[in-house]
């Protein structure tokens, strides 16, 4: 038990710091275009890296209840 709670404060550590990336983006400010492209950028590789291949194991878990319903 105690492994698979580490895993998920890892995890939710991972997610904590997407937004983190996110929001340092958003307050550098400067090129509008230029920040909205990196965005992009960061949220394109999250997607590949860590929803396709962490967030996906969590699928049996989550399928059928009731948070993830609608």
């Amino acid at each position: 038990a105690r492994h698979r709670e580490a895993r998920a404060r890892h995890h939710q550590a991972e997610h904590r710091q997407l937004m983190d990336d996110i929001l340092a983006l958003r307050q550098r400010g400067g090129n509008v275009p230029q920040a909205r492209s990196d965005i992009i950028a960061v949220l394109t590789k999250w997607a590949m890296r860590h929803i396709i291949g962490k967030d996906l194991a969590y699928r049996p878990y989550v399928v059928g209840h009731p948070f993830a319903e609608g």
